[in-house]
């Protein structure tokens, strides 16, 4: 990995496409585009939200992870970087003092207390027009019924995101949120999409350090990686993109770079002038001229690539 500090001539950058971040999406950006793309990344390791931190001798990490994915290039992607360990997923719920196999939704009909399963059941059969959801949160309440919403679905997902779920809006859900009982769902969805994991997935971890291992090997071989440049600011008019890293802020000149925010939602995205606020996996923007969307996402990028290799 290369920063700004071991390159003091590093004051512009000559790349086709500046990825912002180098948590998972910016790193599989980076390595589908190859030496066509700088990423910046703010903090002084990767990972993002998945890296590990290490604390009195233990490994945590940022939340709770493991590996799966339906790709074949992916999947060959982070097995040929590091040793991974697999087993088949066993997920359970503590929930007032029992324990629910997961997704709470499918299994709620295990709760030992009838009343609490009976709300679960009536507001169930009473839901719908979840698919006019303006949000998360109302997408909740809409899908699953006040019962099984009020006594795990918002705590949980409150305790996951952040307490604000109206936040959140409703492109991801159907790859990440398992639906109610009796719904049929596999692993890819017709279109190509991830969808939930099902009690038979298979899931990965690394065989040695925390989940953050996967990155930082991954990292490894990310053509231009430069880390401690938090960018301020992109501004269209002028193509420049400003980093701070200490008190000299390098300027970057971007008259003929894409720029790409792997999450434009996070504070040092929040104040950039001249990034699309929305999804990196799907949204990128040409510095200096109109924006455009693409079908950028590291999966798609990765699976093209694998498409037109000889």
């Amino acid at each position: 990995m290369r920063s700004t500090k071991s390159r003091p001539n590093a004051s512009r950058i000559r790349a086709d496409t500046i990825v912002i971040g180098a948590g998972p999406a910016g790193l599989g950006a980076a390595l589908a585009l190859g030496d066509s793309a700088v990423v910046l990344e703010s903090q002084d390791t990767v990972g993002g939200l998945c890296r590990s931190l290490m604390l009195d001798g233990a490994v945590f990490d940022l939340g709770g992870h493991s590996f799966t994915t339906p790709h074949p290039a992916i999947r060959r992607l982070v097995f040929d970087a590091l040793e991974m360990e697999e087993q088949k997923r066993d997920a359970w719920c503590w929930l007032n003092g029992e324990w629910v196999r997961y997704p709470f939704q499918q299994h709620f009909s295990e709760l030992a207390d009838p009343d609490s399963r009976h709300a679960c059941q009536i507001g169930l059969e009473a839901a719908g027009r979840w698919r006019d959801a303006a949000n998360f949160d109302e997408y909740l309440d809409h899908r699953f019924g006040r019962g099984i919403t009020e006594l795990f679905m918002r705590p949980y997902n409150r305790k996951l995101w952040g307490a604000d779920l109206t936040r959140l809006d409703t492109d991801w859900i159907a790859e990440r949120v398992a639906a109610p009982p009796g719904v049929a769902e596999s692993c890819m969805s017709k279109n190509g999409r991830r969808s939930p994991l099902s009690k038979e997935a298979v899931i990965a971890y690394p065989a040695k350090g925390g989940f953050g291992e996967i990155f930082q090997a991954l990292a490894k071989r990310v053509a231009d990686l430069r880390l401690r440049q938090c960018v301020i600011s992109i501004d269209p008019k002028t193509s420049t993109l400003r980093t701070t890293n200490g008190e000299t802020p390098p300027h970057f000149d971007t008259s003929s770079a894409r720029v790409a925010a792997a999450d434009p939602k996070r504070p040092c995205c929040n104040k950039l002038r001249g990034v699309y606020a929305g999804s990196f996996a799907h949204h990128s923007c040409d510095v200096g001229s109109k924006w455009k969307t693409r079908d950028a996402s590291p999966t798609n990028l990765l699976s093209r690539r694998e498409h037109h290799r000889p």
